[in-house]
C-alpha cells in the first residue's frame, strides 16, 4: 500500500502545482510535484516556484518534479523564462 499526502503548506496559491508526499513501507518519504505553467506567465512566478523549491529543500526529502513549464531549454539566451528555469535547475540540481 502507498500512503500519499498532499501538502498544500509547501506550495503557493498562485501555482498550478500538486505536491504528493509518498510514504512507502520500508522506505524514505520523497515528495513528488506536478507543476503547470501557462506559456504566458510573468517572470515572477519563477519567484514563487524557487520559494516553493526552498521549501521542499528544507524538509530534507527527495523530491521529484514533473509537469508542462513551458519553457524550450534550448533557447536561454533569448529567452528569459528558460534562463530563470536553468538558473533554478542549477541551483537545486
Amino acid at each position: 500500500m502507498i500512503d500519499a499526502n498532499l501538502r498544500q503548506d509547501l506550495v503557493s496559491d498562485d501555482l498550478e502545482v500538486i505536491c504528493l508526499e509518498i510514504k512507502r513501507a520500508k522506505s524514505k518519504p520523497f515528495f513528488v510535484i506536478s507543476w503547470y505553467r501557462p506559456p504566458n506567465s510573468p517572470a515572477e512566478t519563477f519567484d514563487k516556484f524557487e520559494t516553493m523549491l526552498r521549501k521542499l529543500d528544507a524538509e530534507g526529502k527527495e523530491y521529484h518534479i514533473v509537469g508542462d513549464l513551458n519553457c524550450n531549454l534550448l533557447d536561454t539566451e533569448k529567452n528569459v523564462h528558460s534562463r530563470q528555469l536553468t538558473d533554478i535547475m542549477d541551483i537545486y540540481n
